[in-house]
């Protein structure tokens, strides 16, 4: 099974073998990038790229709760006001809830809020097909080298 990387965020499985060089990129912890992933190619028509990619991000987190920072460092191929954009744009929609960490669990220079699924937005996923397959962004999640800072914030609790 090969790890691969949908135009700059993660998510699918290829059943196309990668080279050599891709395979010591994943395992050195840095993504080798792809153009299609046709396991998943439903989902993204139906919620667009980015949101797809934000969406997959957050169904690999430990908590399945992330900050925007995380988003950032996830899906590197989003700016930081698209990230914020799409995330409200899903919030609105009902797929993502908001929580906020009450004021005596923050911390200086630390996110505070943080976006998770709603009820409706685990339904979502499982008419996209998606939720069948969270063990494999859980560990795909886990495999990705991260800064000390995105580590610190990852280890943070949540609302």
């Amino acid at each position: 099974m090969s790890w691969v990387r949908y135009i700059g965020g993660w998510s699918g499985i290829s059943s196309v073998p990668m080279s050599s060089n891709s395979e010591q990129r994943v395992q050195s912890g840095e993504a080798p990038r792809t153009s299609t992933v046709p396991e998943d190619e439903d989902a993204v028509t139906e919620l667009g790229e980015s949101r797809y990619l934000i969406i997959t991000a957050l169904l690999g987190h430990p908590q399945q709760s992330m900050s925007i920072t995380e988003f950032e460092f996830m899906v590197p191929t989003l700016s930081e006001s698209s990230i914020r954009y799409h995330v409200d744009r899903l919030c609105e929609e009902g797929v993502l809830v908001k929580d906020q960490l009450s004021s005596g669990y923050r911390r200086p220079k630390s996110p505070y809020t943080f976006y998770s699924f709603s009820d409706h937005g685990r339904e979502l996923l499982s008419e996209l097909g998606l939720s069948w397959r969270e063990a494999w962004f859980e560990e795909l999640h886990h495999v990705v080298r991260k800064t000390d800072r995105v580590i610190q914030i990852e280890e943070m609790p949540r609302p």
